[in-house]
């Protein structure tokens, strides 16, 4: 059982949101005026969301420096535990796609998923129940502020497209 929260684990994995801001920032550079539009609030909405919250979260662990329940065990992090930056991440994207799509249908999925996201850190025992709902709340601040923010955030990189 623990393989399926593998998977869903990554998905707030930082190593795998950088990847993603790549291949976005790519399809961006490389489309047509038209095209960007359509994607120019994923590529300066939510990819800053997820960029914002892992570094937040991670100053947060330096801060508060709170060890690991699973401390001594194979696979497990050595990064401090609270707030989980995957939580963090899943929350501050699913915030960021909410705010924008502002549909009912689309935020039961997106905030399906930040949850499931944040339940396999849990299952996986690399986090207690403090650790990510830290990260929640960390992520849905940085979404919802990010979204509020989220041209000024394309007009400070306009100059590069």
């Amino acid at each position: 059982m623990s393989n399926i929260w593998q998977y869903i684990s990554i998905f707030g994995n930082f190593e795998f949101g950088v990847s993603i801001v790549f291949l976005s920032l790519l399809m961006y550079f490389l489309s047509s005026k038209k095209s960007q539009q359509g994607i120019r609030w994923f590529v300066f909405g939510v990819l800053p969301a997820s960029i914002l919250a892992y570094i937040v979260t991670s100053m947060l662990k330096l801060a508060f420096k709170v060890p690991r329940m699973c401390i001594g065990l194979d696979g497990c992090p050595q990064s401090y535990s609270f707030p989980s930056d995957h939580a963090s991440i899943a929350f501050a994207v699913a915030v960021a796609l909410m705010m924008y799509k502002k549909d009912l249908r689309f935020s039961v999925v997106f905030m399906t998923f930040a949850i499931l996201v944040a339940v396999s850190r849990l299952m996986l025992g690399v986090h207690t129940v403090i650790d990510v709902v830290g990260g929640a709340v960390v992520g849905s601040i940085v979404g919802w502020l990010v979204y509020r923010n989220h041209e000024k955030i394309y007009k400070l990189f306009s100059w590069l497209g």
